[in-house]
């Protein structure tokens, strides 16, 4: 039997308030959903780590701290490629709706200062105030 539209409407609408989460849990739900696969992966990284002899623990940990130089690398280049191709990135802002049509031109003029937090996180974060450290004390021994 052939239904209307409107029935059709009807039903489907009905159907999504039942199949809906309870609304103190659908605000919750991505944070939910990220702290199940954190505790996932975790729970595996541990279990890998359980098996394994201690000097290939230490093996691991190295390769690990040179990867983390090479990460710190590649943010670094990734910083300068966004003030290289300051326009680039604030016209690709503009077209996604992050910077309105009155905001465009003052923040085209705020490169260097964008250059300035992008160099304060790379020192906090990546790179960090001991390895930093570690290079100034390099140079003068």
């Amino acid at each position: 039997m052939i239904q209307d539209a409107h029935d059709i409407d009807a039903q489907s609408a009905d159907q999504a308030k039942t199949q809906r989460a309870p609304w103190w849990l659908r605000g919750w739900m991505p944070w939910l959903l990220c702290a199940i696969g954190l505790l996932a992966i975790a729970t595996l990284v541990a279990s890998v780590l359980i098996r394994l002899a201690p000097a290939q623990v230490l093996e691991l940990m190295a390769w690990f701290r040179n990867a983390s130089r090479l990460g710190a690398i590649g943010q670094t280049l990734v910083c300068i490629w966004i003030v290289a191709r300051w326009r680039r990135v604030v016209a690709w802002g503009r077209r996604r709706g992050f910077v309105s049509k009155a905001e465009h031109r003052e923040i085209l003029l705020m490169r260097w200062r964008a250059a300035g937090f992008l160099a304060l996180y790379l020192i906090a974060l990546p790179i960090g105030p001991g390895n930093l450290g570690r290079a100034v004390l390099g140079w003068f021994n």
